[in-house]
């Protein structure tokens, strides 16, 4: 058997090898799903996704399936579905830019809440990627900024804004 020492053919099974080694990780490749205002409807509450300020979305691996886009009305929907979850894994989520309306990661967003901000599940919770933003908006809404972490913990204890004056019409404020 023949081998190769020259350091065209190690240079060839190197960058052979770091191409396969890329590959493996299959969570990099992940996107945001492509959002159909007015058509989508949300995985949890199954409302017409219709505000897209407010719209969230995950990825779920569907065990050797693929992957598969799930898009919510709400960020309250996103998190609810999140508890939920058993026979998929979600790989990834997303909220929807409140400003720009552009997708982001939810671990990278910030996350504004107020009793004062009318979302279409009454979580009174927005994203923003740019700290500018959420400031004016904190500051408009007489709101608290947050990460993702401390959002799903607020909706775990069941402590979603309702807005002013009682309760909200949608299922993300009734008591667990």
């Amino acid at each position: 058997m023949r081998t190769c020492g020259t350091p065209r053919c190690l240079t060839v099974a190197l960058v052979a090898l770091l191409l396969g080694a890329a590959g493996c990780d299959r969570h990099d490749a992940v996107q945001p799903p492509t959002l159909h205002l007015g058509e989508d409807v949300c995985a949890h509450c199954g409302m017409i996704v219709s505000d897209v300020r407010f719209a969230a979305a995950c990825v779920v691996d569907q065990a050797g399936v693929g992957y598969a886009g799930v898009v919510f009305d709400d960020v309250g929907c996103l998190l609810d579905y999140d508890e939920q979850v058993t026979e998929q894994r979600i790989v990834q989520r997303y909220v929807m830019d409140y400003q720009i309306h552009t997708w982001l990661k939810a671990e990278d967003a910030i996350f504004v809440s107020s009793r004062r901000i009318h979302a279409p599940m009454a979580s009174g919770v927005i994203a923003c990627g740019m700290r500018a933003d959420a400031d004016a908006l904190a500051q408009q809404y007489g709101a608290e900024q947050l990460d993702y972490p401390q959002v799903a913990a607020m909706r775990a204890a069941g402590v979603f804004a309702a807005p002013p004056g009682g309760s909200a019409a949608g299922h993300l404020d009734q008591p667990r």
